[in-house]
């Protein structure tokens, strides 16, 4: 019920999805998928806890480790994720959808061109 209140939130506010915060404010998943972002290189993902840790997220994990881009797992806020270079969503049933907005702070890499 939380992840279809939020997702209605948000596209009333004019965005496409929501990003899901856990009790501690740090960044957990988005409704239906799991949140990755780029920064330098390297991809960071929520740490498991107050996620639910998908089969695309472990498949992207995997792949990543096959082609020697580092995975972080870690706990991170909204402020943290503005200041990357690129962001996406990952899940079964959406695949992989980069982003390429948070708020109103455009991410400074194109999609097609990050390392994810």
């Amino acid at each position: 019920m939380n992840s279809l209140l939020a997702s209605h939130e948000a596209k009333a506010n004019g965005y496409d999805e929501a990003l899901l915060l856990d009790i501690n404010n740090y960044v957990a998943e988005a409704p239906g998928a799991n949140f990755f972002y780029e920064k330098e290189g390297k991809l960071f993902t929520p740490a498991p806890g107050n996620i639910l840790a998908g089969i695309t997220r472990a498949t992207i994990i995997d792949l990543c480790k096959e082609l020697n881009i580092s995975v972080e797992e870690k706990f991170f806020t909204v402020d943290e994720v503005k200041k990357a270079d690129a962001a996406f969503f990952c899940g079964t049933g959406a695949e992989v959808i980069g982003f390429e907005s948070l708020d109103d702070h455009k991410f400074p890499l194109n999609w097609n061109d990050s390392v994810s």
